[in-house]
């Protein structure tokens, strides 16, 4: 498999900006790796800014020149380190790609994982200044890639039913044919065989013209 490549970017409600690369040591799966975002990302385009209206954008591919890639977002404001100065703390983040056949990122999720140990907002969310802003911003990040090829789809049992589902019919089949061999019971054969019919049932037809004529024959005159 290639091995993946980070970009990134702040998209803003007027602005959109283009990917750079961000900067990794030993970016490798399940493996934690350190990164530093400072402001040269940020789009400081006006003296006073709405951070909580930024998203954090990502873009995955890999160091193929034909790969294909995919983006997510989240809020700025998750990027952001607790307090109103540079900290020591560190923002937890887990990149989750899923790969298509050829190993090229078909979707990716980013997510912190440690937001919620931050109790403390940052003063950088919100409307701030630029200068203030450029000034007190960084972001410390330790990412961890990994890699979801889905979950493994259960088998479907294969039943094979003798008897015809209900409203059809079981065709006879032709003489000599063993298709039913190997799947057990011939259906055609499921039916008991009918009784054999009684002597009057059989020979009805002989005996009903004999009885007509016997009664229907005129009877002989006395000596």
């Amino acid at each position: 498999m290639a091995d993946f490549v980070i970009e990134h970017k702040i998209m803003t409600p007027s602005f959109s900006g283009e990917f750079t690369p961000r900067e990794y040591t030993d970016l490798s799966l399940r493996t934690p790796s350190s990164t530093t975002i400072s402001s040269d990302i940020l789009p400081l385009t006006e003296s006073t800014v709405d951070t909580s209206t930024w998203y954090y954008t990502i873009k995955v591919s890999t160091d193929s020149p034909s790969s294909s890639s995919t983006t997510t977002s989240i809020p700025f404001c998750n990027i952001l380190l607790p307090g109103s100065s540079v900290s020591s703390k560190v923002i937890k983040e887990s990149i989750v790609i899923t790969p298509n056949l050829v190993g090229e990122p078909l979707s990716a999720t980013l997510r912190i994982t440690n937001k919620k140990t931050m109790n403390k907002a940052s003063s950088l969310c919100g409307v701030v200044e630029s200068s203030k802003l450029k000034e007190k911003f960084v972001s410390n990040l330790q990412t961890t890639l990994e890699i979801d090829l889905g979950d493994k789809a259960d088998s479907i049992p294969l039943k094979v039913h003798n008897n015809a589902p209900p409203g059809l019919q079981v065709l006879p089949r032709p003489k000599g044919d063993t298709t039913f061999k190997s799947m057990g019971t011939d259906p055609t054969k499921d039916k008991k065989p009918q009784q054999s019919q009684s002597f009057l049932g059989k020979y009805w037809w002989i005996i009903l013209p004999l009885a007509v004529m016997t009664l229907t024959a005129p009877a002989e005159e006395p000596g």
